[in-house]
């Protein structure tokens, strides 16, 4: 399976020590912008020799997310440093996070760190799709989904697809741990949580099944799933390197890269040709069009089907990986904290009767489970780093930096950082709760970014692992397997366990 796939890397702490909070900063590292207006960007801390820089992110790739945290404690809140050909500024306080994304104009751009994703949609004539589309093609195409899926009004209706999911996912769970589990664990915790996130945000994009969640999953989901896992492992390496390096030496991870890549493209492009299909087939028998996601891309927006391939071939792969991850951690976390997961328990049984299913509705009444994925977020974000490219000159931090510079915004830092966060280290829901009183700044955490460029499947996957989480809190009592086992979190460009997951799923009485 897709986490299979993936080589083991060395076990990373969660966390330094709260001696970061005891760093000094230079004057010029703090949030003031009115100071040293005279310093230009090599005038800034850090290194920009890009061989030291490959070797330092080759030698960190599955603990990225603490070397960086070791790099804020050396430069200060803002340094430079270069991945692969790349020069970039690091920004590690919220203050500057926040002036940072404040200041992006109309057409905001990602960090250019995936050459292999452009270069292979150049290579088969694809869309750059939502990710790599920059300017008012960006803008455009963005538009014609967020109206379908980033409205809170329109999330609501595929809760019932979703539901139906989750019903399936509950049991297999059961069929599992009663099979093989020795009627305690769910073997491959995260592999099957991975399985029902794919089956789930493909039933929105596809309005269709893919059979992830069958007692024998078909051959050719199968390869779609391992072909996606093949795509990130090659990934890094491809991003690192000049794309004439891999068209002209052509090596074999760049083979790799692009044979997943079909693989991942042809699921997309079976999927939206028979959509089609059946709405020629009842435009011809005069019946009504349904409501799904698909149905309006291709019959409501003037987006085309080459952008819709694309679109929607990243929309799913942004929504497997990021809420099967999150769903993993958040069972850890109430498996190691049982008066909070009895908490929930109380809160979900109070506002769904016996042998009813949550809907999305009920959820509205559910603050603490609300407050327990905010909380995962912060304590594991699914990206510990995401990237921007600015459109004109800026002052930041006292330093002048140029158009087209990338800047490297580190979210991991930043949810502990104790100037943001009381007790950063500690996994605590209730301090999101407007009863609290932490007062926390909106940027210190922003899992799903910020502004235009905010993540377009974010109500979607919210509305997923809120409506996930209530049915396996109402089914299960998650017990840890080994009282007090610590799980690490490690990167492969999101944050992940390190090792394997070991839960017992009692049954509720």
């Amino acid at each position: 399976m897709a986490r299979q796939l993936l080589s083991k890397p060395a076990v990373c702490s969660l966390a330094l020590s709260n001696s970061r909070a005891l760093a000094s900063v230079a004057p010029a590292q703090t949030a003031t912008v009115h100071q040293n207006k005279d310093k230009s960007l090599k005038d800034m801390p850090g290194t920009t020799s890009k061989l030291a820089q490959l070797w330092w992110g080759y030698k960190n790739r599955s603990r990225m997310h603490e070397a960086q945290m070791e790099l804020e404690m050396k430069y200060g809140q803002m340094w430079r440093s270069s991945f692969g050909f790349n020069d970039n500024v690091n920004v590690a306080h919220v203050s500057l996070a926040e002036q940072l994304l404040r200041q992006e104009g109309k057409y905001p751009k990602r960090m250019e760190v995936n050459n292999g994703m452009q270069l292979y949609r150049d290579l088969r004539g694809y869309s750059y799709g939502l990710i790599n589309h920059t300017g008012p093609e960006w803008r455009h195409l963005r538009t014609a989904v967020s109206k379908r899926i980033m409205r809170p009004k329109e999330v609501p209706r595929y809760g019932d697809s979703m539901n139906e999911v989750v019903t399936d996912m509950i049991a297999r769970f059961k069929y599992l741990r009663d099979s093989s589990g020795e009627g305690k664990t769910v073997p491959d915790l995260t592999n099957e949580l991975y399985k029902w996130a794919m089956e789930s945000i493909a039933t929105v994009l596809f309005d269709t099944r893919l059979g992830c969640l069958e007692r024998e999953v078909p051959e050719k989901t199968q390869q779609f799933i391992d072909s996606i896992a093949t795509m990130f492992k090659t990934a890094f390496l491809i991003s690192a390197l000049k794309p004439w390096m891999l068209t002209y030496f052509k090596p074999r991870v760049w083979q790799r890269h692009v044979e997943a890549w079909d693989t991942i493209f042809g699921v997309a492009h079976e999927n939206i040709d028979r959509k089609v299909l059946d709405i020629n087939a009842r435009l011809s028998r005069g019946e009504e069009l349904d409501g799904s996601f698909l149905t309006y891309m291709l019959t409501g927006t003037d987006v085309t089907k080459k952008d819709l391939y694309a679109t929607v071939t990243e929309l799913l792969l942004a929504g497997v990986d990021t809420t099967s991850n999150t769903m993993v951690w958040t069972l850890y976390e109430l498996a190691r904290h049982p008066e909070l997961q009895d908490r929930l328990h109380r809160e979900v049984t109070g506002v769904v009767s016996a042998g009813q299913t949550p809907t999305v509705e009920d959820v509205k009444n559910m603050p603490l489970l609300k407050n327990v994925i905010k909380e995962i977020l912060r304590v594991y974000p699914v990206l510990p780093a995401n990237g921007r490219v600015l459109d004109k000159d800026i002052v930041l931090g006292g330093y002048n930096i140029p158009k087209g510079t990338q800047f490297a915004i580190l979210h991991y830092n930043m949810t502990r950082d104790p100037e943001a966060f009381e007790d950063p280290e500690r996994f605590n829901p209730d301090r999101w709760t407007r009863m609290g009183t932490e007062k926390v700044n909106t940027f210190s955490s922003v899992p799903f970014g910020f502004g235009p460029r905010q993540c377009a499947g974010r109500r979607l996957a919210e509305m997923e692992m809120y409506l996930v989480l209530a049915r396996l809190v109402q089914t299960f009592e998650v017990r840890q397997l080994t009282p007090g086992e610590t799980v690490r979190p490690v990167t492969r460009a999101l944050l992940v366990p390190g090792d394997p997951v070991h839960l017992e799923f009692m049954d509720r009485p």
